[in-house]
């Protein structure tokens, strides 16, 4: 008969082999977490593997990748910062865009957005949030346009600073500001509480490429899955679902 602690030793090993293969974590920018969510059970059901969807904004998600984080893949709401990280040797592969997102202003009351860089400096607003412009793409292309139509400085008094674009989300849906710089995704899925809204025009700032790595802390099945994942986003059953939730592509 085999020693007990053998027995114990084989019956590990087949557990960790055959039991308990590592699900791959998926670092997501906010801006895209519904989407995610849906893809994620499209691929469940095409492929049979499920995954830890990890959400956050793109430079706080970068910074966690860059301390050590054991994230899989990461999936940016821009082209710089996963780009980045393969330059500095994080990644296997250079930032592959799986995605163009759109920016939108919105707001709980207003109807007419029409004119939204006047209504915007009326004396009856008082909040309008953008994401952190420091961390999160979708806040950055906000400042860009703001900047380039002379409304940043007029607008500081009433400037509400959320950390990523699913906070300021937050704040229209529950009607804490009069106004917020969006993505068109967050329109197509809040259907709950809607929001006026309109889109911003596409020469108002630089086009919101996102992009996507896998990670060198990626192993085994875990970064199997991964690979399978990346060739998913890429495929047409994937861009059919995005573009129900309103992003472009190339």
């Amino acid at each position: 008969m085999l020693p007990k602690s053998l027995i114990l030793g084989i019956l590990f090993l087949l557990i960790s082999c055959f039991g308990f293969s590592q699900r791959m974590k998926v670092a997501v920018a906010a801006n895209f977490q519904s989407t995610m969510v849906e893809l994620a059970k499209d691929f469940k059901a095409k492929e049979g593997l499920e995954m830890d969807i990890i959400v956050g904004s793109s430079g706080n998600l970068n910074n966690q990748i860059r301390n050590g984080a054991p994230f899989d893949l990461f999936l940016s709401a821009d082209l710089m910062l996963p780009d980045s990280l393969y330059k500095d040797g994080y990644s296997f592969n250079a930032a592959k865009v799986y995605a163009m997102g759109r920016l939108v202003i919105c707001s709980p009351f207003t109807k007419d957005l029409k004119n939204w860089k006047k209504t915007i400096l009326s004396k009856n607003t008082q909040k309008i949030a953008i994401a952190n412009p420091e961390i999160a793409p979708y806040g950055e292309a906000a400042k860009e346009c703001l900047i380039k139509n002379h409304l940043w400085k007029e607008i500081q008094s009433n400037l509400v600073i959320g950390e990523s674009i699913g906070q300021v989300n937050q704040y229209l849906s529950n009607g804490l500001v009069d106004y917020g710089f969006s993505s068109n995704s967050f329109i197509l899925e809040n259907k709950s509480k809607p929001v006026y809204w309109i889109e911003i025009g596409s020469d108002e700032y630089r086009p919101i490429l996102q992009g996507m790595v896998i990670l060198k802390t990626s192993k085994g099945d875990s970064y199997k899955s991964a690979l399978k994942f990346y060739q998913y986003l890429l495929s047409l059953r994937a861009k059919r679902i995005m573009q129900k939730f309103g992003y472009r592509f190339e």
